[in-house]
């Protein structure tokens, strides 16, 4: 304000007592003299301890008081004496309500009065009061729903009045008081007191004994009433005081809703029960029922045992209990008993006080009366069932299945299957054995435990055959001995060490070892191998083993190893054993063996070079591990070089310490300095490149020198830099010396790159001659001058060029300058010369004012001499330029000169460094598919070899060089190879030897190849167990010797396939094997034919194709003699054209006839079948022959497919079929195939595709047998009665292909004829499990028409075609007359031997595939379609 009054403001502020309240104060000191301040009643605060200022001007006052703290406070800005703002709160605190707590009696009941009190002992009015319950306010309507009556009493108190409690009112009652300032509540809880009340009394229960009871008993009121049930003692039942609590034991619980919980309710249970329940709140209610319990009838042991000699009495006891009456009735074997039915039985009962007892009494016991008999008792309250065991006892059987489970040289562990036991338990199992020879019948007994199942004979003799036999004994005698096994034991560990042993050093990483077999006499047995350990002398590890396979003969030849990837130039001791198959005989210990020399493996480490002096550089490294040396270190060399010799090989000094000065170097140069050990063997392995720079030296003299004259009294002195700097040029230094000059003038130049090195001399005197000469200076000192040259100033000046001729080299596609600074007076005319000729400005060759020529976009056509030339009237000059133009390097010429398993040396010669020096090369490699690495070398190298290659891989390799310019093309990609093969499969005699359930799989035998075999997979399947493989285990490592494959059956046929993997690739082979008889013997022949025949196709089985090679053997004659007249005739009559009979290898051939070329006309059904000379009998023994059909018109041809094919056949004698005739329905829409194949083959082992009476075909169309007469069979061949002509209707299906033309001229190309695909009904013999190959021959259809139209439907009767069948093979080896079998072995075949000796033969008519283009003249049948359908006879 004008007169300097402070602006003042008032704000009301309420708060509520006891809590804190902040006066903000909004006024702030504008001038540093200023101050805020707080007063009240003009005094400053803070006045007390609850008072606080804060730095902000916020005043607190903590737990405000009515009375001391409502009022006017102050805040205010002050300067001095005077007030400049201010700002006044005028401050009112309220004091909130509280509630004196409500007091609710705890022991009300219903129908009581109650009046609850609500007074607020404090607080500022306005005061309002409410009620709540339940958290719900009760408004004056909802407290007289309620029956509750709200009254005030006046501002501070109310009180809540209910005339009758009822349990409705029960709750949280709450008082609430509030004012402007806060509220206050009080809770408190209603409880409403009800006696305990019946919800469902308790009944009277009845219960079976042994059942669960549920008493039920449930009873509320508030509080929650305990329920409690308790039992009637016996002695005074009625009386409350005698009742026991009831629950809690093992049987019965008492709920939490009251019930009474009885499992397996007891006769003891029965009786009275009390259910009380009580709360406290009033007396007590209670009732008492009664619980009956009634029994089922019932055993107390619900199984028993009962035993007697063989042919004693016996009596089973059946003893029930339960209410009566209860009756009995016997079963044996799950079939009742009747009373009077069986001569030795006998039935009796009897009932007892507290139950019922039944007898059955056994006379004259025998071994069917043993089992189960079981005794079945009943009454109205249910039905029990007790188990008796009979066992009519006697002396065991004999044990079964008696086997040796694992034998070796001193005992065999003999198991059995226990017999018969005769009802009693055997005691005792007797094992006898014996040796097996001549003479020897006294048999040695060892008693085992009856308990056991197996014993272990010891102390037998090694490789000798024992019988051994097996009793058993129990309490009533001993039994028969069992079958008889005979047993090999196992052989013995060698005892001897191998003799002859030479070791020799043969490598620094090889040792060979050579050495004969122990003494025969000390092999023990069939010699396998021998072990072989190596380990470094006096090493605390183990030995490493190796095994070397002895041969099966015995092990007589001299046996070698050769240890590899051996510690360097290293002592080792060897341990040769031998073995056998029972394992290892002694320890040869051989004196120790050192490795040969090898160049050091580290190269030195820790190199330090230091430059002495300009021309000096010393070296020193720590030396080598003595492990790394590999031999006797005979010293170091230094490969050093200077840094820019890309090209040249480094100098080499030795020395014997670590240490070495190098002299004589260039000054100022950075070396590169590499370090390495040396053996007699050779040089190590280079080291890192240390890099050291000699001092700096004084410079040499300047290059050269000019003077020129630019005028009557100036010389101008060029110079160019010295040859050898030495180091950084800090100055050059001009001198010039007057004629007869007692002091020469010196004046300094600083070097600036780029640019022409001159100095330029004024005020001489004209035709005065004078000296100079240039020095050279570094910052070690002053060089040595230059020449001298005189030179006067004259009056003329003629022309010359002060730049110094040079070489400029430039990157192709780059820019040059080539300067020519001039002089001379008057100025000299300038031109610049190449070839001959005057270079002209253009743009890319130009000119500059400076005379300089600058060449842009530099091509290789650019490189070459320049000259520039001056003249004027005085004088003239030249000066010839260089110009190189560099390129990247044309790529090297690579080869591969030498290869290893894992390395390959790569050469290659640099053609052409692009006019810059190389400095190095670049190689690229990989293996076929593999990703491409690098590998860098510097210039000077032309060989390279590559390690850690992969053995026996394909490796594409090529290469660049690089100069300043850039890296050059790639070479061309050379191919190499590293030495090695995929590993190399062993036979099956080296590497199986088989055991009765086991086999060892000899790995070793393997050969690697040349490349390390990572792993070998192993799985094998028995030849009955179809494609069913098992894996053996996971992938075997590739240095295991051997593996054993156990569990497998005795005298089984197995294949093995193993597979073997290398860095060359995989090699997997199979082998089979068959497993030792339960004996220990070999599997007999005849077995393996048996085992063989049920799975293998019929060329892999061996009896088939010795059975079918026998019957055809026995017709050879009958049948070439046939076969020789046929072929004449047929020669004869067809001397133009013939048919090829081609053959299989099988015993039962497949004869596929196939027509040639011919021009006469096709002839039609009835013509071709009233020809005798069609009628042809192929018998399968023949050589090839020539059969000749009708040839067809070659110029035309008609297209349709056969609709129906009707076959009627029949046999003509034992060995032969005929077709009696073939129908042909054609459909002109469709092609026809040109010939029809007539398949036969061997039924006797029919495949699983054909079915039973009726087949459908896919297409729906099925196939009937319209006949068939009964075949009978003997002995292996096929008879019939000549009358049956057994048919079948085929149907082609009509999944036919689209319509073709109807005619068309022939072509040379091939035509598919379509045919459809069927199925027919065969008669078959029981079911075998192989079939037999197929035989064919291809007879022609000869319905073709001759007319141009389309053929219309024709039915002619086609050829009759005999086909002679093979004797069916033998099916057991009794056929072979000249095989002998030993009766007890031919006698235990035949007993499970399934002989089958039907034999059938199909038929079967498809179509074929004409091809017309001719070879030789003849056309050939394609055989695509797969078998169509086929007539079994």
């Amino acid at each position: 304000m004008a007169d300097g009054m402070p602006v003042r403001q008032l704000l009301n502020l309420t708060a509520v007592a006891e809590q804190t309240v902040y006066l903000n104060c909004k006024t702030s000191p504008r001038m540093e003299s200023e101050k805020l301040e707080w007063r009240r009643d003009n005094q400053l605060l803070p006045a007390n301890h609850r008072q606080y200022v804060f730095p902000n001007g916020t005043l607190a006052i903590q737990a405000v008081d009515a009375r001391l703290d409502s009022g006017f406070y102050t805040c205010r800005t002050v300067d001095g004496g005077s007030v400049h703002q201010q700002l006044d709160y005028h401050l009112l605190v309220i004091i909130p309500p509280r509630i004196d707590p409500l007091v609710i009696p705890t022991d009300l009941s219903p129908l009581a009065r109650l009046r609850v009190s609500c007074l607020v002992s404090r607080g500022d009015p306005p005061i309002l009061i409410q009620w709540f319950k339940d958290g719900q306010s009760l408004t004056p309507a909802k407290a007289a729903e309620q029956d509750i009556v709200i009254q005030a009493i006046d501002e501070y108190a109310s009180f809540l009045a209910i005339a009758s409690l009822n349990v409705r009112h029960a709750g949280n009652y709450t008082c609430l008081a509030s004012n402007s300032a806060a509220q206050d509540a009080k809770t408190a809880r209603l409880t409403v007191n009800v006696p305990a009340y019946w919800v469902q009394e308790p009944v009277d229960a009845f219960a079976l004994h042994k059942s669960d009871l549920r008493m039920t008993c449930q009873a509320n009121g508030n509080p929650k009433p305990v329920i409690e049930w308790k039992r009637a003692t016996a002695t005074a039942a009625g009386s409350l005081r005698n009742y026991v609590p009831v629950g809690g034991s093992g049987r019965g619980a008492v709920l939490e809703n009251g019930t009474l919980v009885m499992r397996n309710v007891q006769r003891s249970d029965e009786g009275s029960y009390l259910c009380q329940a009580t709360n406290g709140i009033g007396p007590a209610i209670s009732k008492v029922t009664q619980l009956t319990v009634k029994s089922a009838a019932y055993f107390t042991v619900d199984k028993e045992t009962f035993t007697t000699p063989l042919g004693g009495a016996a009596a089973l006891d059946c003893r029930a209990y339960g209410d009566l009456p209860i009756t009995a009735t016997w079963f044996y074997k799950d079939r009742p008993l009747k009373e009077g039915a069986y001569d030795r039985l006998a039935f009796q009962t009897q009932n007892l006080a507290d139950g019922f007892r039944s007898s059955l009494k056994i006379s004259r016991s025998q071994r069917g009366d043993s089992g189960n008999y079981a005794c079945k008792v009943s009454n109205e309250f249910g039905t029990a069932t007790k188990q008796l065991t009979f066992l009519v006892q006697e002396a065991p059987e004999e044990p079964k299945n008696v086997a040796v489970a694992a034998t070796n040289s001193r005992m065999a562990n003999v198991g059995w299957t226990a017999g018969y036991d005769g009802s009693s338990a055997v005691i005792n199992f007797i094992v006898e054995w014996k040796l097996v020879k001549a003479g020897e019948s006294k048999w040695s007994v060892e008693h085992t435990p009856g308990n056991s199942s197996s014993y272990t004979l010891k102390n037998l003799r090694p490789a000798t055959r024992y019988d051994i036999r097996v009793r058993a004994e129990n309490l009533l005698g001993q039994s028969g001995p069992s079958a008889v096994v005979q047993i090999l034991t196992d052989e013995e560990a060698p005892s001897e060490v191998p003799r002859d042993v030479v070791v020799t050093a043969a490598s620094s990483t090889t040792i060979n070892l050579t050495w004969k077999p122990p003494p025969p006499e000390a092999h023990n047995g069939l010699l396998q191998g021998y072990i072989v350990g190596y380990r470094v002398e006096n090493s605390t590890e183990g030995f490493a083993y190796k095994t070397v396979k002895s041969d099966r003969t015995g092990g007589r030849k001299e046996e070698a190893i050769v240890f590899n990837d051996l510690r360097k130039y290293t002592p080792y001791a060897i341990v040769l054993q031998a073995y056998n198959a029972m394992g290892s005989g002694p320890k040869l210990d051989l004196t120790s063996v050192w490795t040969k020399e090898d160049v050091p493996v580290e190269a030195p480490g820790s190199i330090t070079a230091t430059a002495e002096s300009s021309q000096r550089i010393s070296l020193a490294w720590e030396p080598l591990r003595r492990e790394s040396i590999n031999g006797i270190l005979l010293g170091y060399k230094i490969l050093y070089k200077p840094l820019t010799d890309w090209t040249s090989q480094p100098d080499i000094k030795i020395v014997q310490d670590t240490i070495c000065v190098l002299d004589g170097l260039r000054k100022f140069t950075n070396y590169t300095l590499q370090v390495l050990a040396f053996t007699k063997v050779g040089d190590g392995v280079v080291s890192s490149t240390v890099y050291s720079h000699t001092l700096p030296d004084v410079p040499s003299h300047p290059a050269d020198i000019k003077t020129l004259v630019t005028s009557p009294t100036s010389i101008l002195v060029t110079w160019s830099e010295p040859e050898e700097k030495n180091g950084f040029i800090k100055q050059y230094n001009v001198y010039l010396r007057a004629p007869n000059g007692k002091k020469d003038k010196k004046r300094v130049v600083y070097p600036d790159s780029g640019s022409l090195n001159k100095y330029e001399f004024h005020d001489l005197n004209t035709n005065v001659q004078y000296e100079f000469w240039v020095t050279a200076e570094t910052e070690v000192g002053e060089g040595a001058a230059s020449f001298r040259m005189k030179q006067a100033p004259e009056a003329t000046g003629p022309a010359r060029i002060a730049t110094f001729p040079m070489t400029i080299k430039a990157h192709i596609g780059g820019s040059a300058v080539l300067p020519c600074l001039t002089v001379g007076f008057p100025s000299p005319a300038l031109d610049w010369i190449r070839g001959g000729r005057i270079i002209r400005n253009n743009g890319i060759n130009d000119v500059l004012e400076s005379g300089s020529l600058s060449v842009k976009n530099i091509q290789t056509s650019d490189a070459g001499l320049y000259t520039c030339r001056v003249k004027n009237i005085y004088g003239d000059d030249t000066v010839e330029f260089t110009l190189q133009v560099q390129r990247p390097p044309v790529p090297p010429n690579v080869s591969v000169s030498a290869a290893t398993a894992e390395s390959l040396v790569v050469d290659w010669q640099m053609l052409y460094d692009g006019g810059a020096t190389v400095k190095g090369f670049t190689l690229y490699y990989r293996p076929t598919l593999g990703s491409w690495k690098s590998v860098r070398f510097p210039a000077s190298l032309h060989s390279y070899t590559l390690k850690h290659l992969m053995c026996g891989q394909n490796y594409q390799i090529y290469m660049t060089a690089y100069n300043d310019v850039g890296p050059s093309d790639s070479s061309d990609t050379v191919d190499a190879k590293t030495i090695g093969q995929t590993p190399i499969s062993s036979n099956d005699k080296s590497l199986l030897v088989a055991n009765v359930s086991s086999v060892l799989v000899f790995l070793s035998t393997w050969e690697n190849g040349g490349c390390p075999i990572r792993s070998f997979a192993m799985k094998y399947q028995a030849f009955a167990e179809g494609n069913v493989w098992k894996s053996v285990g996971e992938l075997i490592p590739g240095d295991a010797e051997s593996i054993t494959i156990s569990d497998l059956a005795p005298e089984t046929l197995y294949r093995l396939k193993l597979t073997a993997v290398n860095e060359a690739g995989t090699t997997e082979h199979e082998y089979s094997f068959g497993t030792l008889t339960e004996t220990g013997e070999v599997m007999m022949p005849e077995v393996v034919l048996q085992k063989e025949k049920s799975v293998l196709p019929f060329h892999e089985d061996p009896s088939k194709m010795i059975a079918t090679g026998g019957g055809i053997c026995g017709l050879l004659l009958m049948a070439v003699i046939i076969a020789i007249f046929v072929v004449k005739r047929r020669n004869r009559k067809y001397s133009s054209s013939g048919v090829n009979i081609r053959r299989d290898i099988t015993p039962l051939c497949k004869l596929q006839l196939t027509p040639k070329h011919s021009q006469s006309p096709w002839q039609s059904v009835a013509q071709f079948s009233a020809d005798p000379k069609n009628h042809t009998v192929i018998p399968l023994s023949s050589p090839a022959r020539v059969w000749m059909p009708p040839a067809r018109n070659n110029n035309e041809s008609f297209y349709g497919t056969p609709k129906q094919l009707n076959t009627a056949i029949r046999p003509t004698n034992q060995h032969d079929i005929q077709i009696a005739s073939l129908q042909f329905e054609e459909d002109e829409h469709y092609q026809t195939p040109s010939s029809n194949r007539i398949i036969k083959r061997d039924e006797s082992t029919p495949d699983s595709g054909f079915s039973g009476s009726n087949v459908k075909h896919s297409h729906g169309d099925s196939f009937r047998r319209d006949s068939m007469a009964p075949t009978r069979f003997s002995t292996g061949s096929t008879t019939s009665e000549s009358d049956n002509i057994h048919k079948l209707n085929v149907s082609a299906h009509k999944n036919r292909p689209k319509p073709a033309q109807r005619k068309r001229p022939l072509t040379n190309r091939s035509k598919q004829m379509a045919m459809g695909t069927a199925s027919l009904l065969r008669a078959r013999p029981a079911p075998a499990t192989s079939s037999s190959p197929s035989s064919a021959e291809d007879i022609p259809f000869t319905d073709y028409c001759t007319s141009r139209v389309p053929p219309r439907r024709q039915h002619q009767p086609a050829s009759v075609n005999t086909i002679q069948f093979p004797p069916p093979p033998p099916t057991h080896l009794d056929d072979y007359e000249d095989y002998r079998e030993p009766s007890q072995y031919r006698q235990q075949r035949r007993a499970h031997e399934v002989i089958n000796l039907q034999h059938r033969y199909s038929v079967n008519v498809r179509g074929g595939v004409e091809d017309d283009d001719f070879a030789g003249g003849q056309e050939d049948m394609v055989d695509d379609d797969p078998l169509q359908p086929t007539t079994t006879v």
